[in-house]
């Protein structure tokens, strides 16, 4: 019983630093961190892109609203901004 018993103390605890901690981390572990942070910087890149694009269209928005004649409001309004506002008028 004391075997068992000092059998999982050495399992539950943590080593000794001063012993000297040997790991094995092969290829596929090193690829995969790379990966992962590859990913988390490339993740970040798109989410601050959708932000950025975000903040653009609601300051357009919100200067579309002071100008009625603006690129932003002909674009809303299907017209290019060579067409004429009437739309009547034949070339």
């Amino acid at each position: 019983m004391t075997r068992l018993l000092l059998s999982l103390e050495h399992c539950l605890t943590l080593p000794d630093a001063s012993e000297g901690l040997w790991a094995y981390l092969d290829p596929g572990a090193g690829s995969l961190v790379l990966q992962m942070l590859l990913a988390g910087f490339l993740s970040s890149l798109v989410f601050a892109k959708s932000i950025l694009h975000t903040l653009k269209s609601w300051l357009s928005r919100l200067g579309a609203g002071s100008s009625s004649n603006s690129t932003a409001t002909m674009i809303a309004s299907g017209r290019d901004a060579d067409q004429p506002a009437s739309g009547n008028e034949c070339s």
